[in-house]
């Protein structure tokens, strides 16, 4: 891991409470239209509000293992030190060693 997640989980959570909107809207407006007695638009309506919430329990999922990850990325973070840079040889170090005259 070079950086932190990725944001294309956020636009895929914010894509299925979208999807999940629509479908409830969608069940809404077929269950308002449909008369009394039970009728095709009533299947309808049922079905567009099935997959409104199964696309809401698959945003809330999204968004639990999006919340997750940045956990375990801020936990692995803090688990080292800040980086330190050694200190640069001097002239007297590298005589002292043999590497120069």
């Amino acid at each position: 891991m070079i950086g932190k997640p990725n944001s294309s989980p956020v636009w895929t959570v914010n894509a299925h409470f979208l999807r999940s909107c629509l479908g409830f809207g969608v069940a809404w407006i077929f269950w308002e239209k449909a008369p009394s007695e039970p009728s095709p638009l009533h299947f309808i309506a049922g079905v567009f509000a099935l997959a409104g919430a199964i696309s809401a329990l698959k945003g809330t999922w999204h968004a639990f293992k999006y919340i997750r990850a940045l956990r375990k990325w801020a936990k692995f973070k803090a688990q080292g030190v800040a980086p330190k840079a050694d200190k640069l040889a001097s002239k007297n170090d590298l005589r002292t060693k043999g590497l120069i005259k």
